[in-house]
Formats: C-alpha cells, structure tokens, sequence
C-alpha cells in the first residue's frame, strides 16, 4: 500500500496489473494502470510520495538481475506530478549490479528469502512531505537533499559503524530471512483460536544461499526502511551486529545532519512514522505479524 496526499491510500493489485485508489471514508477511485504513467511500467520501482501531489519511481529497468555486470549502478529517480502525469527526472542513486531474489522452501509452511547480493551497499531515498528528496548516499556517508525547486545541497558526512559480516552475521541473516508461507488459525470448542504457520523446519536444518552470492565486508552505511515523519525529519536504522537486544533508529535534520537516536526492541520493525504515534510491524514466534501503536518515543544523543 502506498499513502499518498488527501488522505487516499494506493492498494497495488498486481493481478490486475493497476493501483486502486481508496480515500479515508473507503471509497474507490479510478484505478490507475501500471502503464499508464508516462508509458513506464512502474508497478516494481515506486519508492514513495509527498504531501504536495506527487510520485517517486526508481527505474531499475531490470538492471539489477544482470548477473554479468560488476560494479554499482546508477539509476534515475523520477518524479511524476499527479495532476497530469508529467515526468521529469530528479536524481541517480547507486545500487548493486547482478542483484537477483528467489525463495525455497525449508519446512512444512515455512520458505527462506534468498537474494544474491545479501547486506549490498546501495543508496537510500527517503521523501518529506515538502517533496524534498533525501538521498543517503552510501558511498560518501553523506546526505545530499534535492528540493522541489531543483536546488541541491549536500551535508558532511555522518559518523556510521563498522560491522564486520562475518559467520556468525551471515548465519543470523539466513535466518532472519525463514518466514511463514502459510498461515491457519487453530481453536477447538470453547478455546481462544491462535492463529499460527503450517509447520516447521526441523531443528538444524541447513539454509543455502543463492548461487552467485556476494557478502560484503561489512554491512552498509545505510540500510533499507528509511522513513520521513510529518515534520521531515528522516530516520534511518544504525547498522549493528545481529546479536544486539535493541534496534536504533538515528534521526536527520532538514540539513541531513544527526539530530538524535531512538532506540527499540529487536522485534520491531518501523513501518510508519505520524506527529503523536510511532507504528512498527511484529512478528511472534508463529510468525504471524502485528501492528503495534506507540506514543512518540523520546530521543537521544547516543
């Protein structure tokens, strides 16, 4: 799903090849086809949008499954204006080349995410609700802000940790990526239903990767999940080892510059960021995920 500006949410039916618009009384809209903006098939590349009518595309064009280049890409990013589908491009954002995902399954209702460029350093883009692109640029650690006149700036480079992917980081992703690919709800007479995966992998059972895999070092300057919240203030999450009990979460100014941390459990993951609430994604041990609601949290300098 996509939020877009005047409180309409974009469902994506990818069946149907099309978005459906939905407003905040649960009306639908016009559909609008994949196809039909600018010609470009986008379904697979929408990275956002504003508050001021306006769409965020990345236009990998299937470069990224090019198993045979080496080296990073450089991928456009364009702005389409809703109004009249007009697309102007914005920017270019670094990716890895000969980036390919698949999925196994590895126990009864259960199938492993594979990809074969794990922890891959590539830029990141958040969008503030003004329409100022935030580009989190790996390579240089740095920020460089595109506002919706064109002017650009870019900040100093920010302090990020090094963590080094190592068996233990490698055997942890492998894991974190085992999710449920089947989900029913058990309950007999006069019980609560708990709902829950189909099965489960064995104890010790092997997770593979994907031929072709390329680990990286260390992980990434910036990882994927980088969120504005209303104000524009952009968070992005700190690269940490897999064995630490808590997720943090470092805050960006309107210069790009380090305004703060927040710090959660590791269960969560943050999927959306609103001027009292902070709401994050969990996942229980049946993997089955909910949506908590929490006050805004509090920030630090750590």
């Amino acid at each position: 799903m996509l939020a877009v500006a005047q409180d309409t949410v974009w469902i994506t039916d990818v069946a149907n090849a099309r978005w459906l618009p939905i407003d905040a009384n649960l009306n639908f809209g016009s559909t609008v086809a994949f196809g039909s903006i600018g010609g470009l098939m986008l379904q697979q590349s929408i990275i956002g949008s504003d508050m001021v009518g306006n769409l965020y595309f990345a236009l990998n064009q299937g470069q990224e499954v090019s198993l045979s280049s080496k080296g990073p890409l450089q991928v456009p990013v364009v702005r389409v204006r809703r109004r009249d589908w007009k697309v102007d491009t914005v920017t270019t954002i670094v990716v890895p080349s000969g980036r390919a995902s698949a999925s196994r399954t590895v126990g009864p209702g259960e199938i492993q995410l594979m990809s074969t460029r794990p922890f891959a350093a590539e830029d990141q883009v958040a969008i503030v609700p003004n329409g100022s692109l935030f580009v989190l640029q790996t390579q240089t650690k740095s920020v460089k802000i595109i506002e919706l006149s064109g002017r650009t700036r870019i900040g100093k480079p920010l302090s990020r940790p090094t963590i080094i992917v190592n068996e233990s980081e490698k055997s942890a992703f492998r894991a974190a990526q085992v999710v449920a690919g089947s989900i029913f709800v058990m309950g007999g007479s006069g019980s609560a239903p708990r709902a829950r995966s189909a099965g489960s992998r064995k104890p010790g059972a092997p997770l593979q990767d994907m031929p072709l895999t390329e680990w990286p070092k260390a992980k990434p300057a910036f990882l994927r999940g980088v969120l504005s919240s209303p104000t524009g203030t952009v968070w992005t999450l700190r690269p940490a080892p897999a064995t630490e009990a808590t997720k943090t979460y470092d805050l960006l100014d309107g210069s790009g510059q380090y305004a703060g941390a927040v710090s959660v459990s590791r269960d969560l993951s943050l999927i959306l960021i609103g001027r009292q609430h902070v709401y994050f994604s969990y996942t229980n041990e049946d993997g089955v995920q909910t949506v908590r609601r929490y006050p805004f949290p509090s920030t630090s300098r750590r």
